[in-house]
C-alpha cells in the first residue's frame, strides 16, 4: 500500500493567523468587563431609602461614662409621606459574627410622620444617669457601644446573613448601618468614632449615598422621638450674674434761708438741692430775664452774719446776685 496518501502538512490559508489574532482581544476585554462587574457586586451597595431609614444608632447606654442609660436606635423619614411601621422591625448583629451569631429583633408600631423621628429604646445598662426621652417602641436588645451592625427590615423574622454582601441582597433589608468595625456594612467602610459617649448619625440632610462611612459621623448623641425636638446631654442651667441693687438718690438736706446765705461771700450749699426752705413772699419781679420773688424767713438765727433774706430765680441771668 503506497503511503504517497498520506496527509501532507497544507500551507495555512491567507489571513487565518490575523483572525485569531483579532478574536484574542475580544475574549480579554469580557473577561476585564466580568471582573469589574464582579467587583460592582461585591461593593455592597443598596438602594438608598426615599423615607423611613437608621438616623442614629447608639450603643453606649448605661455603660461606664455614659450619660444616657439605654441604648437606642433613631429612625428618620426623609419624605413627607408617613410610613406605617407597623410591618418593619430593627435588628442587630455583633461586629465581627460568627457561624452562630443571630441577629436579635424588636418589632415596631405606629407611623413614622413625614420628615418625622421615631426613637426605639434598647437595653439599660448599669451607669448612666439620664433617661431617654419617652420611647415610641421599646425593646431589649443590649448592643455594644463600639462596633454592631443595625438592620430596617421589612417584617419581624430575623435576618440569617452573616456577611455584607448577602444582607444587603436580601430584599428585606431596607436600610442597613455597620458601625465601629463591624464587617457587615454598606459601602466602603463601617460608620467610625462610636463610643460609650458617642453615637453615630445622620447630617441633617439625612442623606443616603449607600456608604456607611460617609453618612455617619460621630458626636454627643442626640435622641428624638416622634414627638420632640433633638435631646441633647443635659446641661447646667445658666447661672445668672448677680446685680446690684439699686442705689437710693441722698435725700436733699434740709436746709433755711440762713443756711443758703451762709455768713462768707459763696453759700456753703452753692451747686447743691436742698429742701425745706421756707419764708414769706415779699416781692415778685415779673418782667426782665431775671424774674422771680424775694422772700424772707421771719424766724431769724442768732448769726447776724448771715441772711434771712433770699430772691429766687424763676429764669436763669447771668448778673443774678444773692439778696
Amino acid at each position: 500500500m503506497s503511503h504517497s496518501s498520506e496527509a501532507t502538512p497544507r500551507p495555512a490559508r491567507p489571513g487565518t493567523s490575523r483572525a485569531r489574532k483579532r478574536v484574542l482581544p475580544i475574549g480579554i476585554a469580557g473577561a476585564v468587563v466580568l471582573v469589574a462587574a464582579g467587583l460592582s457586586v461585591n461593593a455592597a451597595m443598596a438602594s438608598p431609602s426615599a423615607d423611613a431609614l437608621i438616623a442614629e444608632v447608639y450603643g453606649g447606654g448605661g455603660n461606664s461614662g455614659a450619660t444616657y442609660t439605654n441604648d437606642f436606635i433613631e429612625l428618620a423619614n426623609a419624605g413627607a409621606t408617613p410610613v406605617d411601621l407597623s410591618g418593619y422591625s430593627v435588628q442587630y448583629l455583633p461586629g465581627a459574627p460568627t457561624g452562630s451569631s443571630k441577629w436579635q429583633a424588636t418589632a415596631l408600631t405606629g407611623s413614622l410622620a413625614g420628615s418625622g423621628r421615631f426613637l426605639v429604646q434598647e437595653a439599660a445598662g448599669t451607669g448612666g444617669s439620664t433617661a431617654l426621652p419617652t420611647p415610641d417602641v421599646t425593646g431589649a436588645i443590649n448592643m455594644s457601644g463600639t462596633t454592631g451592625t443595625v438592620a430596617l427590615v421589612s417584617g419581624a423574622d430575623p435576618l440569617t446573613c452573616l456577611n455584607a454582601a448577602d444582607c444587603l441582597a436580601d430584599s428585606r433589608v431596607k436600610d442597613l448601618v455597620g458601625y465601629g468595625t463591624a464587617v457587615v456594612h454598606e459601602g466602603s467602610g463601617a460608620a467610625a468614632g462610636a463610643s460609650n459617649t458617642a453615637s453615630v448619625a445622620r447630617g441633617a440632610s439625612l442623606a443616603d449615598t449607600d456608604d456607611n462611612a460617609a453618612d455617619f459621623t460621630a458626636g454627643d448623641p442626640t435622641p428624638q422621638n416622634s414627638g420632640g425636638a433633638p435631646t441633647g446631654p443635659p446641661t447646667s442651667p445658666p447661672t445668672t450674674p448677680p446685680t446690684t441693687p439699686p442705689t437710693t438718690p441722698p435725700t436733699a438736706p434740709v436746709a433755711k434761708i440762713h443756711d443758703i446765705q451762709g455768713d462768707t461771700r459763696v453759700s456753703p450749699l452753692a451747686g447743691k438741692a436742698i429742701s425745706g426752705a421756707t419764708g414769706i413772699v415779699t416781692g415778685i419781679r415779673a418782667y426782665g430775664s431775671a424774674q422771680g420773688f424775694w422772700m424772707q424767713d421771719p424766724n431769724a438765727d442768732a448769726n447776724p452774719r448771715t441772711s434771712e433774706g433770699i430772691f429766687r430765680l424763676h429764669q436763669f441771668h447771668p448778673d443774678r446776685r444773692r439778696r
